[in-house]
């Protein structure tokens, strides 16, 4: 079935852009997968082209690494998030450990 319809996703780059972009990317997938199966277009690709830069270029590559290993967008929307969710962990982590380390250092 040729695809009338053709999307590009480009993603920003920005530490913790990235984050918001996973969720607003699962909110659109869900949308736009909606659509194309009311229309009878379920096996159309989401996207067409997906680019990004810096953190962009990050989630780029985990979208599409998803989606050509499992040949489906069924679940990249998950692993997307999740990969956010690992990124804002170990950055919360990350400032919880130096400001401890400044906290034990600044007493002496």
């Amino acid at each position: 079935m040729n695809s009338s319809v053709n999307r590009a996703l480009i993603f920003q780059g920005g530490g913790s852009l990235g984050a918001y972009e996973a969720g607003a990317y699962k909110a659109i997938k869900e949308k736009l997968s909606q659509n194309s199966r009311a229309k009878g277009r379920g096996n159309e690709p989401v996207f067409h082209i997906i680019a990004g830069t810096s953190t962009g270029a990050m989630n780029a590559a985990i979208l599409v690494s998803y989606v050509k290993e499992n040949k489906t967008w069924e679940g990249s929307d998950e692993r997307l998030v999740g990969f956010g969710n690992i990124c804002l962990h170990n950055h919360l982590l990350k400032k919880y450990l130096t400001l401890r380390i400044i906290g034990i250092l600044g007493t002496y």
